[in-house]
Formats: C-alpha cells, structure tokens, sequence
C-alpha cells in the first residue's frame, strides 16, 4: 500500500471514529463503549497475530 494511500486511510477512520462514538453514545454508557472497543481491538490484535503466526509475548531474553 502506498504510504499517502495509509495516511489517508488513517484520517479518514479517525475521523469516522469520532462520528461513531457520537452516536453509539446515545444508545450505551461511555464506560460501556471504552471496555468495548478495548475488548474488539485486543480480539482484533490476537487475531491479526495468530494470522501471521507470531507470538502474542515477546521471547524471555528480550525482555529486560
């Protein structure tokens, strides 16, 4: 993907996210709407590595 292409994908789903979250307001608490999208971008995450078949902690002698 061209970076400028990226870039303003980025914008354009920020942008969106802020729409979003002006609606769903409405309908759920914000405490609710916060766990919420923590719990879909984990899944997301997990999901995106277990696709790549990388590990979710980095390797012990890494770590400091």
């Amino acid at each position: 993907m061209p970076p400028r292409l990226g870039a303003l994908l980025a914008v354009v789903f920020w942008g969106v996210s802020f729409v979003a979250t002006k609606a769903v307001v409405r309908q759920i608490s914000p405490t609710a709407l916060v766990f919420t999208r923590a719990g879909l971008g984990t899944l997301l995450l997990a999901g995106m590595l277990a696709w790549r078949r990388r590990p979710v902690l980095p390797p012990r002698d890494a770590l400091p």
